[in-house]
């Protein structure tokens, strides 16, 4: 087995087999960067303790070594022999460490950086880090790209592609009728989230050959039905996905909503851009847009930015700016609001009866204190489309806003079981979380918040909660934990700070769940 450290970006290890081996604190990160770039990969270990602990006496330096190296060997996992050691020095084996410093080919020289998510307080790595930063900055400036991304999750393409729906024909009327509904429905889905063009007739090959099609078939028996989807490229017809639901009659129409967000996650898939042959570096995961990575976000919000103006474009670019003032990666938030306020007034000017639009302004109308608007455009979005996933997420922070907290969280658990939640797993429980804690069910609450966590173990808000229910529950040192965990990741935190009206803890607040803020556990 083998692993890629990956340094364009935020610092990545992951091995051959797809598992992510990158430790989470932001100090054993900052020694996979410094060997990752060092000659031969080796540096002496007073070398490597004075560059990230500076600041510290000699003997605390060295135990912090030892502890963020123990912790890069429990990550490694089977890889832990690959971080290799010697009289007076440590290092990477270059013969199970793959080194990647090429800006990856999808990627924009000018909003990625080298180690973008290292944020280490120490006056010997912050110069250290800024000059690495400079070199590569300039490096991938000056050439072209040459890495190859391997990212397989569904992207975004901003230029349309074409979906053909073929006509099913099982010759069962009930079945017939419930796939053709299911598929026209998952397709309209889809393009709520990037350009289609949409054809039920075969014929449409003609005019684009690259088009996937999307193909049906069934068995109807006197009880039960089963259903076969598959979706195909068109260009040589191979299959990119497929999947067989099964029911009975009496209940077809409660897998409807199933069989319809699989087969649209399929089609996000399958309708979107090749990213090993787009050379132009211009598709974006969904994955990141639904996501909180800051230099992920940044690339998103960039390439969207250069795509012709639509309102899928202009709500997705408002939700990344609502991202970024929960996440706190802005400098002005003041003007990141405004943004995405103006866009969100475009899209909504654009396309009134969108259901994602709605949600998404409804996002925006709550971060500037417009609740009765909020609600309004929540409503609206849910009467649009009852089936979105975001119009439930939308409704249920407008309802927890108005203390239906029961209501808010059933919505929040609807939203969550979506298909669709897929797309960013961690958000869509995290909402659970926040709806529980509002509706005083604290066990709950921390239930979701754990699976938030997870799902993506650098996700704030998951550990803001997991530190206040922890500590409301007892269970001090997991609470700890959480702290640390959180400074790691905001170098500026601290409890003060975190008991300050403008940190983005209102759920906890408002159940007065910040007893933790005079714990001085940190």
């Amino acid at each position: 087995m083998r692993a890629t450290l990956t340094l364009a970006g935020p610092v990545s290890l992951v091995d051959s087999e797809g598992q992510d081996r990158t430790p989470l604190s932001m100090k054993a990160r900052g020694i996979l960067a410094i060997l990752g770039t060092a000659r031969e990969h080796r540096m002496s270990r007073a070398k490597l303790q004075d560059k990230l602990w500076s600041e510290r006496s000699p003997e605390q330096g060295s135990a912090s070594l030892r502890q963020a190296l123990t912790e890069i060997r429990r990550t490694f996992g089977p890889l832990r022999s690959a971080l290799v050691s010697g009289p007076g020095w440590i290092g990477l084996d270059p013969n199970v460490i793959d080194i990647s410093l090429d800006l990856p080919a999808n990627a924009v020289p000018e909003t990625t950086e080298f180690a973008d998510d290292l944020d280490i307080r120490d006056s010997e790595f912050e110069e250290w880090l800024l000059l690495q930063r400079q070199h590569f900055s300039k490096l991938w400036s000056a050439k072209p790209a040459t890495a190859v991304s391997r990212d397989t999750r569904p992207t975004i393409r901003f230029e349309p592609a074409a979906v053909i729906l073929t006509p099913p024909k099982t010759g069962d009327k009930q079945l017939d009728g419930f796939a053709d509904l299911a598929l026209r429905d998952a397709a309209q889905r889809a393009s709520d989230f990037l350009p289609l063009r949409i054809f039920h007739d075969a014929s449409a090959k003609t005019d684009f050959p690259d088009a996937v099609e999307v193909h049906v078939r069934g068995i109807g028996a006197v009880h039960d039905l089963a259903l076969h989807v598959s979706i195909c490229r068109g260009r040589d017809g191979q299959q990119i996905w497929s999947r067989t639901f099964e029911t009975d009659r009496s209940r077809v129409a409660n897998r409807f909503r199933e069989v319809s967000g699989e087969t649209t996650l399929a089609l996000l898939h399958a309708g979107s851009a090749d990213t090993e042959s787009d050379a132009r570096g211009s598709s974006v995961s969904l994955t990141d847009v639904f996501g909180y990575s800051r230099s992920n976000l940044l690339r998103a919000d960039s390439i969207l930015g250069t795509a012709e103006e639509s309102h899928t474009v202009l709500a997705l670019r408002a939700y990344i700016r609502n991202t970024q003032i929960l996440e706190r990666q802005t400098e002005d938030f003041r003007q990141t609001r405004q943004e995405a306020t103006d866009f969100a007034d475009r899209a909504l000017r654009m396309a009134p009866q969108n259901a994602t639009v709605l949600s998404v302004s409804s996002f925006v109308a709550v971060r500037n204190g417009h609740l009765e608007l909020a609600s309004d455009l929540a409503n609206r979005a849910v009467r649009a489309d009852p089936g979105n996933l975001l119009a439930h997420i939308s409704r249920s922070v407008t309802l927890a806003q108005a203390g239906r907290h029961d209501e808010a969280h059933a919505d929040a658990l609807t939203a969550h079981q979506d298909p669709l939640s897929a797309l960013s797993p961690a958000s869509s429980a995290i909402g659970c979380s926040v709806t529980a804690v509002r509706a005083g069910r604290l066990d709950e609450a921390l239930r979701y918040a754990a699976i938030s966590h997870g799902y993506a173990p650098t996700f704030r808000p998951a550990l803001r909660f997991l530190a206040a229910l922890h500590f409301k529950l007892g269970n001090v040192s997991e609470a700890e934990t959480a702290l640390y965990r959180l400074r790691e990741l905001e170098p500026d935190f601290s409890l003060e700070l975190m008991s300050s009206p403008e940190y983005p803890v209102a759920s906890l607040r408002a159940a007065r769940l910040l007893d933790i803020t005079h714990s001085q556990l940190i």
